[in-house]
């Protein structure tokens, strides 16, 4: 009877610990956010160039945005007091590639988005002075 008992109890305690981490990793989703350099992100952009769940986030003013930006970039800009806002409405499942100056605000966007539930975000370190300093392309609209 006790071998019995002590069975019991252990088939209960493997069930239990059992359903407990099944659960638990059926919750867990894979969250992507990193920071990649500037020859990374450039690949990353021909890699989803005709990828439309792939979204290029210019984070600068106004003004540096003007100055010259990524081709097909989305602008949102960082001071603007609406800015998580405006974050939010984008669509949390598509990858994103955000920029900014120097990579701060960009990070901090990166930040947002990944506690607000978003499943890729990269950061291009060095932000837009990186990208030319490579060399490569901006344009003006």
């Amino acid at each position: 009877m006790d071998r019995f008992k002590t069975l019991l109890f252990h088939l209960i305690i493997s069930s239990f610990l059992f359903t407990s981490c099944s659960s638990s990793n059926a919750q867990k989703e894979t969250v992507i956010a990193d920071e990649i350099d500037a020859v990374a992100a450039k690949a990353m952009i021909e890699d989803n160039s005709s990828n439309k769940d792939f979204v290029i986030l210019d984070t600068r003013s106004v003004q540096e945005y003007e100055g010259g930006h990524l081709k097909n970039s989305v602008f949102i800009d960082f001071s603007a007091p609406d800015v998580k806002d405006q974050v939010l409405k984008l669509d949390k499942n598509k990858v994103y590639l955000i920029y900014c100056h120097s990579g701060g605000r960009s990070g901090t966007i990166q930040d947002f988005m990944k506690t607000s539930g978003f499943k890729e975000t990269h950061n291009m370190k060095g932000g837009i002075v990186s990208w030319r300093a490579e060399g490569f392309e901006t344009v003006k609209d």
